[in-house]
């Protein structure tokens, strides 16, 4: 939608106009390539943004595990922080997979547990259960150097080394 805005000057501001209405006023500078920014619009983008990401988040864990949502009601009525539950399911999600979150998210649920604690307990104990060992995260720096690297797995009994340490 394209509309014509009005923009009154004078020495000292800037203002622009939508018909009769107010829309901003700015300091005004006669600075080349001067860029002047109101400090409550910057807190409104950022507001924005950072609404829009947990709603990104958010949006990711419900295509993951449907029952998420409930657990969201049940952790929103008992108080939680739910920026703390979105972020320690994203991470379980990324650890162990959509159908191993679904399946410790009901399992908690099922026991009245609605909180991280229940569901990272669920995740393990059906991990465990499949004779699967925890996961380890292993954070990388961003060289992408790194990130082409694979890395062999030796057997043991070739890496045998003296009482010091040393190669043998």
């Amino acid at each position: 939608m394209q509309r014509n805005l009005s923009v009154l000057a004078t020495l000292d501001t800037v203002r622009i106009h939508d018909g009769l209405e107010l829309i901003a006023t700015h300091v005004r500078s006669f600075d080349r390539g001067a860029q002047i920014e109101q400090p409550s619009h910057v807190e409104a983008l950022v507001a924005h943004k950072r609404a829009a990401r947990a709603q990104r988040a958010q949006d990711r864990l419900h295509h993951a595990a449907p029952s998420v949502k409930p657990l969201f009601v049940r952790a929103a009525e008992r108080g939680a922080h739910l920026g703390v539950l979105t972020r320690g399911l994203l991470a379980l999600l990324d650890s162990h997979g959509a159908s191993a979150l679904e399946a410790a998210i009901a399992a908690a649920l099922a026991e009245d547990a609605a909180h991280l604690g229940a569901v990272r307990h669920f995740i393990d104990q059906h991990a465990h259960a499949r004779g699967q060992p925890p996961p380890i995260a292993v954070v990388l720096p961003q060289d992408p150097r790194l990130r082409a690297l694979s890395v062999k797995a030796q057997a043991f009994a070739r890496l045998r080394t003296t009482h010091r340490g040393e190669p043998r």
